[in-house]
Parts: C-alpha cells; sequence; structure tokens
C-alpha cells in the first residue's frame, strides 16, 4: 500500500504534517510571541532537563525521541541564548552533560503553566480511550522509522 495507491493514506500523510506544523504554530502562539527562542520543541527539552536535572546529550536525545543531530541544533541554540550550557561528564571523558543554565530555569517556569494550559486544551477534549490509541499508533510508527534508520546506518 502507497500513499499513491491509497486515498486513506495520503490524507493520514498530509493530517500528521498539517498537525505537526499547525500545532507548533499554535502553541507558540500560547507560550507568548517573543518567548526568547523558547519554541515547542526546545520547551520540551528545557522541561526535560528542569524536571530530571543534566543529562548526557545522547541520553536527552533518546529521552526525547529525536535523532542526535536535531538534538545537536536545539542545545546549540539554546546554549546561544543562554538557556543551556554543556559542561564535561564527571566521569566519562567521552561524555558531554547538558544542563540549564538560570535564565533557563526562569524560562521554564515562566512558561510551564502556558504549556499545561496548551496541551490540557487539547487532551481534554479527546474522547474517552482516545489518548491511549494515539500513544499507540505513534509509539509504533516511532518504532518502524527507529528501525529503519538503524538499517540505514543512522542512529534513532
Amino acid at each position: 500500500m502507497t500513499a499513491a495507491s491509497d486515498p486513506v493514506l495520503a490524507a493520514l500523510i498530509d493530517r500528521a504534517q498539517s498537525v505537526k506544523q499547525l500545532s507548533d504554530r499554535w502553541l507558540q502562539r500560547r507560550l507568548g510571541e517573543g518567548a526568547g527562542g523558547v519554541t515547542p520543541a526546545r520547551l520540551n527539552v528545557m522541561m526535560l532537563l528542569h524536571e530530571e536535572g543534566p543529562q548526557k546529550m545522547g541520553d536527552l536525545a533518546r529521552r526525547s525521541r529525536m535523532v542526535p543531530r536535531s538534538m545537536t541544533t536545539i542545545i546549540d541554540c539554546l546554549e546561544r541564548e543562554g538557556l543551556a550550557q554543556r559542561r564535561p561528564h564527571p566521569t566519562d571523558r567521552r561524555a558531554t552533560m547538558i544542563e540549564l543554565t538560570k535564565a533557563g530555569r526562569e524560562a521554564v517556569e515562566g512558561k510551564a503553566g502556558p504549556y499545561q494550559t496548551a496541551t490540557s486544551l487539547l487532551f481534554d477534549a479527546l474522547l474517552p480511550g482516545e489518548p491511549e490509541m494515539l500513544l499507540s499508533v505513534y509509539d509504533r510508527w516511532f518504532s518502524i522509522i527507529s528501525e529503519d534508520l538503524r538499517r540505514m546506518g543512522e542512529a534513532a
């Protein structure tokens, strides 16, 4: 089955891309214009660091379900904006730890409420069982894509 031969599959692909683009734009507006570079993707990484403390870059990428290249780009932006910093791992010279700066912690604390309000608006509108169904589909897609990337020689 291909998108070209199946209109439902083509519509699913289109909707997934459209929802991603629209939700990023919507969430950015809900977080506030001029959010100091705190995009939804960056805020998710910052919230993880705020909740769990400093982490290795690779672990942070896995926990955020991002490819390492994307995580590096996000950390580069956060570091440029003074919201996060890299530091050597205390016991592994090959690893780099990522941690929030004071400005990063303050940014998370200022955006956590609007973020929770926005996500609640979406998830409170779902019918019983729909959140679990969506999670199941997304997890399956993530596994399929990750495995295919590994086959192509790229870590997920």
